[in-house]
């Protein structure tokens, strides 16, 4: 005889996998790996609602704002049975809190996607960026994410957790 499994454990495990979650520092490689493996058009990216509402991705301002919008937008899509793919740091729980609420909103199942990046290469990635994040706020989210574990994120509330491996020059 099997285990009776707890209430609404069978549900989730049955909803689709419709949201996946980037995390990881500045300069990690999120955007460029979204860029190469995902629809532009299944992204969703603050600094892409700050640019439209203000004309600068950095722009803070208005942020309730383009939150508001993200989340219409992400909504509107999740409804459509559409994947979302969430292209930010994430590396504090309460972040990632977010979006999971929102996929169990939902009824759907969402996957980590964690970037094992060294710092060396973010901090150098970040360096050609004509947008430059402070290297502290790069040495923060790193050591965030160096932290995470996959039993960790799968406790939050993850349906899977992928660890993607970076690509770039080695260390001098």
């Amino acid at each position: 005889m099997h285990p009776v499994p707890p209430a609404g454990l069978a549900a989730h495990v049955a909803a689709p996998l419709r949201m996946e979650v980037l995390i990881g520092p500045p300069g990690s490689g999120k955007s460029t790996w979204c860029a190469e493996h995902r629809s532009e058009r299944d992204l969703f990216n603050l600094d892409t609602y700050r640019l439209w509402l203000t004309g600068d991705a950095t722009d803070q301002t208005r942020n309730p704002e383009a939150v508001a919008w993200q989340q219409r937008d992400l909504h509107a899509h999740l409804l459509a049975g559409r994947l979302a793919v969430i292209d930010a740091t994430c590396t504090v729980a309460w972040q990632r809190a977010v979006h999971l609420e929102t996929a169990a909103r939902f009824g759907v199942r969402a996957r980590a996607i964690v970037f094992r990046t060294p710092l060396h290469l973010c901090l150098q990635r970040n360096a050609a960026q004509d947008r430059v994040v402070p290297i502290d706020v790069i040495e923060g989210t790193w050591a965030e994410t160096t932290m995470l574990t996959r039993a960790g994120l799968l406790a939050e509330g993850f349906a899977d957790v992928i660890d993607v491996s970076p690509r770039g020059p080695a260390q001098p």
